[in-house]
């Protein structure tokens, strides 16, 4: 017996789902009330803006679960969608995609893909221990002065106060 790899899906459900994401969505918009009943029973309209939010999130969830395009194209679904779909201006939608936090990330992860391109983890290990030998002590001790060192030396663009 194969054992089945977690998150993956046929090829065909995959299939089903790019197509069927978005109909579904389409479905859910279109079967929602115009109206609603709130805690005190007063009947409140429905905002269409609110009904194609919701619509944009199942079709992102039915994506994410059962991926069909990978997870990064699924998460830009907004940038497009919500202009498109009048939730929001453009400028709303791309703002949570310009946070500092996302470019340090995305900086951090283009840096771990080149060190593993260029296999600079494997030369700096290699060269570790070229330098101190096999003995524990001496590698962490090398490698902690290298992780904490190292970048330590390049200046940082931050104001000094």
């Amino acid at each position: 017996m194969a054992a089945a790899e977690i998150g993956s899906f046929p090829p065909g459900v995959k299939r089903f789902f790019l197509l069927g994401a978005p109909i579904i969505a389409l479905i859910i918009y279109w079967i929602l009330p115009n109206t609603y009943t709130d805690i005190h029973n007063q009947v409140l309209p429905f905002n269409p803006h609110a009904k194609a939010c919701l619509a944009v999130v199942v079709w992102m969830v039915l994506w994410w679960l059962f991926e069909p395009v990978p997870i990064p194209v699924t998460s830009l679904l907004p940038i497009p969608l919500f202009p498109l779909l009048g939730i929001a201006k453009p400028a709303q939608a791309m703002a949570p995609y310009a946070s500092g936090t996302i470019f340090l990330f995305m900086g951090g992860f283009i840096l771990a893909i080149a060190v593993q391109r260029w296999r600079l983890d494997k030369r700096i290990a290699l060269t570790t221990l070229k330098l101190v030998g096999t003995k524990a002590p001496a590698i962490v001790a090398v490698s902690s002065w290298r992780a904490v060192c190292f970048p330590c030396g390049y200046p940082t663009r931050q104001p000094r106060p």
